[in-house]
């Protein structure tokens, strides 16, 4: 039933209160959290061409659905909730199964992971991590699936190379958040859709322009 940015709090929130619960329960490790998971049976290579294939996968899902029928509902919630309701589709219907596809994928995107370290533990999953993931998203673009991703991509492996970044990984991303939200609050997509329509409007000028010299 919520909406816009307490939808996105919301959501943390509830990841947060699941994180409180696991702490507790012993079966599901605890503080300790869970080691001696199996090793995925793949090379470090072959494991890597692994993730990235169903990476692939799931973008081309992603942009599948985008552009079908399904895709359209989205949009039109996103765009506007109350008008969308106004023609007759069930908004909360769409909302649960936008929230079963992106879960999905994280729980299969968690699955690789825990594999590949063998552990897993409560920590793995903080505040720093929500940060990470909602910054990748609103920096590539909300809607646009080759630019979060090549986002996110950039994000994962900045604090391997520069160690500063690591350190100060939430305050880094932060300021990134801030900046984005203040210049260009449709993301890198919306910045580069933004300068393409701008050239394309100079260049259609300048057509105008040389036809009239003529």
């Amino acid at each position: 039933r919520v909406r816009h940015d307490f939808l996105a709090i919301t959501t943390m929130g509830v990841g947060f209160l699941f994180v409180g619960v696991v702490r507790q329960q012993d079966f599901l490790g605890g503080e300790v959290g869970i080691s001696g998971i199996p090793s995925p049976g793949f090379s470090r290579f072959g494991f890597l061409i692994f993730c990235l294939f169903l990476a692939s996968l799931f973008a081309l899902f992603s942009l599948r659905i985008k552009k079908s029928w399904m895709g359209k509902v989205f949009e039109s919630i996103s765009d506007d909730e109350d008008v969308t309701k106004s023609l007759g589709i069930n908004v909360s219907h769409y909302k649960i199964f936008a929230f079963v596809i992106g879960t999905s994928v994280a729980g299969i995107a968690g699955a690789l992971y825990a594999h590949h370290l063998r552990f897993i533990g409560p920590d793995s999953f903080g505040f720093v991590e929500s940060v990470s993931v909602l910054a990748m998203v609103i920096i590539g673009g909300v809607g646009s699936v080759w630019a979060v991703s090549a986002t996110a991509a950039f994000l994962s492996v900045l604090p391997m190379v520069f160690q500063f970044v690591d350190d100060y990984k939430l305050l880094f991303y932060s300021a990134l958040l801030f900046l984005m939200m203040r210049f260009s609050p449709e993301g890198l997509y919306g910045l580069v859709e933004k300068i393409k329509k701008n050239r394309k409007n100079k260049l259609d000028k300048d057509n105008k322009n040389e036809q009239k010299a003529s």
